[in-house]
């Protein structure tokens, strides 16, 4: 059976964005390293560690994403249990990393400082956090959707399924 041109655009897109997350990552490692060096960033040291933390989780999702949209479009019941995963993932290390930086990375530390570097970060983390996991998460768990992955594993001429997404 092949996928709704939905189910098909939903996992083009994740794979896309996932490589696109992935080739930003050693991006941003880059500049972790490169501001180490510039005593103008020293007030950032103390967070240091937990950003490099939040880069090697955010990481391991992005590549979680990649995996879940090949297997989106092989209609792969896993796959959607790794969209479960990347979503909530997502979300939950979204959801820390905003309050950190609200409570703990204060404005005065980065006020004046590559502003629209940041405003960019700041949208794109956004898009990446909330939103397009959200619109994963509400996609795949629509019924018409979820049926297109019970068909899959359903052997052929028969109204059964053989397992569970």
């Amino acid at each position: 059976m092949e996928p709704s041109g939905s189910v098909t655009a939903i996992g083009v897109i994740s794979i896309i964005f996932g490589i696109i997350c992935i080739i930003l990552t050693p991006l941003t490692m880059i500049v972790w390293v490169l501001t180490s060096f510039d005593p103008a960033w020293s007030d950032l040291s103390p967070h240091r560690l937990p950003c490099i933390i939040r880069i090697i989780i955010n990481f391991l999702l992005d590549i979680i994403l990649i995996v879940s949209g090949i297997g989106v479009l092989k209609l792969e019941s896993w796959a959607r249990a790794l969209v479960s995963i990347y979503g909530w993932g997502k979300i939950a290390l979204g959801t820390i990393a905003f309050i950190y930086t609200i409570n703990l990375l204060t404005p005065n530390q980065v006020h004046g400082r590559f502003p629209g570097i940041l405003m960019f970060a700041m949208l794109f983390s956004f898009f990446g956090w909330f939103v397009y996991p959200i619109i994963l998460l509400t996609f795949l768990g629509r019924p018409n959707i979820r049926e297109q992955f019970i068909r899959k594993l359903a052997p052929s001429g028969s109204g059964e399924t053989r397992g569970r997404s």
